[in-house]
């Protein structure tokens, strides 16, 4: 795929290409092999993207590898942006994430959680012990027990 992808990237970035070439070279695949699935026109711009996203990325080419095809069309799906891309890339590797587990960490906006949302510690603690910020940082997602908006303690435990 990531050859497919730096040939069409190539081609169209030399304008020898346009968009209908692309659906030319899809049905032509079909035509030759046509045993072959997986490269529809659609497949064929994804695979383009999947390129151009982390062609020029050296810390994430690794990971590339490292991950299935399923697992780099929700990342590229639905990531806003490369840091984001690189963070759910290298903890769906870390945690050998099923695509399943992934969609549902990306869906629970685990980038945002984890970066943007600074613990909530008094200046106190954080000045005695910086170190113990660390424990704030695991956030856990309870979204299975349908728990109301405003739920207590008493209903989390009901729940588990």
């Amino acid at each position: 795929y990531w050859q497919v992808g730096a040939y069409i990237s190539r081609k169209i970035e030399a304008a020898e290409w346009g968009d209908g070439v692309v659906r030319q070279l899809a049905d032509y695949l079909a035509r030759q092999q046509p045993g072959l699935r997986g490269f529809t026109r659609a497949n064929l711009f994804r695979m383009r993207q999947f390129y151009e996203a982390y062609r020029a990325d050296e810390k994430v080419a690794p990971l590339v590898r490292q991950l299935s095809w399923s697992h780099h069309l929700v990342v590229m799906g639905q990531s806003k942006g490369a840091s984001e891309r690189e963070f759910y890339l290298r903890l769906a590797v870390q945690e050998q994430w099923s695509r399943r587990e992934l969609e549902r960490q990306i869906k629970s906006a685990l980038f945002e959680r984890t970066l943007t949302r600074p613990a909530n510690a008094s200046a106190t603690l954080t000045q005695a012990r910086p170190e113990a910020l660390k424990v704030f940082k695991d956030a856990y997602m309870v979204e299975f027990l349908g728990l109301a908006q405003g739920h207590g303690e008493a209903d989390l435990h009901q729940g588990l």
